[in-house]
């Protein structure tokens, strides 16, 4: 019941915060690497998801890079689809 409260004071629901420890557990991504997933499946490019989180291109390919080797995709639309078969993207 306290896990509800808090979730639901930090305007999260107790199903998101499980399929993001799944989605760490069982693939190793970080929640940074898990947030730009959505952005990756909606094609857009490294600059337009650097510009969404503030951050620098190089810093969105260093993400992508690592999650590629985590996952073990050999590109974006890998990384993609591997999160689709696992069941944390519909």
């Amino acid at each position: 019941m306290v896990v509800r409260k808090y979730y639901k004071k930090k305007g999260r629901s107790v199903e998101n915060a499980r399929s993001s420890a799944g989605v760490r557990q069982q693939l190793g991504l970080t929640r940074r690497e898990q947030q730009l997933i959505p952005l990756i499946a909606e094609g857009l490019t490294n600059k337009e998801i650097a510009n969404r989180f503030c951050l620098s291109e190089q810093t969105v390919k260093n993400h992508l890079y690592r999650m590629k080797h985590k996952i073990g995709a050999g590109d974006r639309l890998g990384i993609v689809q591997v999160c689709r078969t696992q069941g944390f993207m519909p």
